[in-house]
């Protein structure tokens, strides 16, 4: 089906890409002020994450193995701004988007991975939830990260079903990205009764994948802010290292809510809003219009606060976790103290004073 209006220009456009027509110019500001932001957390994340990835392997702790998992999901999330990031500088064209086989993988990895994201966090604030509460008691780091892998297998059987049951992955230049779409039936403008109830159905569903993860991590964040102020100072070592993490994971989850809940909050009041059909969205309806929520907040929500929140996460590690500042300062040193060393024909003065050294001793001992 043929998504596109059109026009001209549209006519190199793929059967998947749907073009609304809007003037470029009203939406440049805000998509280069998009674009140039998602730019500078992209980068940043991906460097950091790359190196937190690598201080973190190796390492058999629960949560160091919960932090290799937010590192590799950052790094996806942030390769994943590439495509984005081109469709904002470009007017929305949809640039590599246009390739349907792209289009869909790109919709399915990113959809999947960022609520693997929720997951992940929502693991490490319960363990240290019942880390806190009992001590004593070991938590099995094989079955967490069991339940892991478990739900991800979920997200994909997820995504085979929607497309099973007659979603189709589209791009649409109003969110600048590709999603899964019900196409209405017979090219018709309305959607059939059944495909009104499966809608409904698919709101109910990601409303609860969205919201009841927040909600649990809420609880568990709470918890273990009200436990930390309530403790007062810790005397032992191992007490402050159990408290010092316990601040880690609240910085980490706070953060992470600050990103999500915006992305909840308004997919929560569109999925009630449309499904119950009792708001009419108008474009001088103000924040809950159709257009701003398409055009302005699902790019920003959706994309824009992922890479910060990507960029963040290292932030936290570089301020709490002093091993793996230590590193990343050591491996700067180094790369200064190389490039300082290096002489304009591209050898090292170190090896250099070595090798002369090496043979002033050889002359001596003949």
């Amino acid at each position: 089906m043929v998504l596109h209006h059109g026009n001209p220009e549209d006519l190199d456009f793929g059967n998947h890409v749907l073009m609304r027509n809007i003037s470029s110019s009203q939406l440049l500001p805000w998509d280069v002020a998009m674009a140039t932001s998602n730019i500078l957390f992209t980068v940043w994340g991906f460097v950091g994450n790359w190196f937190a990835l690598v201080y973190f392997l190796g390492k058999t702790e629960l949560v160091s193995r919960l932090y290799q998992h937010i590192n590799i999901i950052d790094i996806i999330i942030c390769l994943a701004q590439v495509p984005v990031i081109q469709v904002l500088l470009t007017g929305r064209h949809p640039g590599v988007f246009n390739s349907s086989v792209f289009c869909a993988a790109w919709a399915i990895i990113y959809r999947s991975i960022t609520k693997l994201y929720v997951m992940v966090v929502l693991l490490l604030s319960f363990s240290r939830t019942i880390a806190i509460c009992y001590p004593f008691y070991q938590i099995r780091k094989g079955a967490v990260i069991a339940v892991l892998y478990i739900y991800l297998f979920y997200l994909g059987l997820r995504q085979a079903a929607k497309l099973l049951t007659g979603f189709t992955v589209i791009y649409s230049n109003d969110v600048a990205y590709c999603y899964p779409y019900l196409l209405p039936e017979n090219n018709t403008n309305q959607l059939s009764d059944y495909q009104s109830k499966l809608m409904t159905a698919e709101y109910i569903i990601v409303t609860l994948e969205t919201g009841l993860p927040i909600i649990l991590i809420i609880v568990n964040f709470t918890f273990i802010v009200m436990k930390l102020i309530g403790s007062g100072q810790v005397s032992s070592s191992t007490g402050g290292q159990q408290r010092r993490a316990a601040v880690t994971v609240s910085i980490f989850t706070g953060v992470f809510l600050s990103c999500y809940l915006p992305l909840s909050i308004f997919f929560a009041i569109y999925a009630i809003t449309s499904s119950m059909d009792k708001i009419d969205f108008s474009p001088s309806s103000g924040i809950f219009s159709d257009f701003t929520i398409f055009w302005y907040i699902w790019p920003f929500c959706e994309c824009l606060l992922n890479s910060l929140n990507a960029g963040l996460d290292i932030a936290i590690f570089l301020a709490r976790v002093k091993h793996f500042r230590q590193l990343l300062w050591q491996k700067l040193l180094y790369r200064i103290r190389r490039e300082s060393e290096t002489t304009p024909d591209g050898t090292s003065r170190f090896n250099m004073t070595s090798t002369s050294t090496g043979a002033r001793l050889s002359v001596l001992a003949t």
